[in-house]
């Protein structure tokens, strides 16, 4: 499924991009196919920044919540 709100922030490792929407969710796509991988609602409102590591992601949203 792709996300249907407008893409508010972007991480990217050598393998995945992780996107998150003006709707709330987090979407982790495999670079090399475009799959989606995973995505879920993360905030009630906008994502407006994601940090990643090998293993973590984080977010905060424009709700105010981490």
């Amino acid at each position: 499924m792709l996300p249907e709100g407008n893409v508010t922030t972007l991480q990217y490792g050598e393998l995945e991009v992780i996107t998150g929407d003006s709707l709330g969710y987090i979407t982790v796509f495999w670079i090399e196919s475009s799959e989606v991988l995973q995505r879920f609602k993360a905030h009630e409102s906008a994502v407006t920044s994601i940090q990643v590591d090998a293993t973590k992601a984080v977010s905060c949203g424009s709700d105010m919540m981490i």
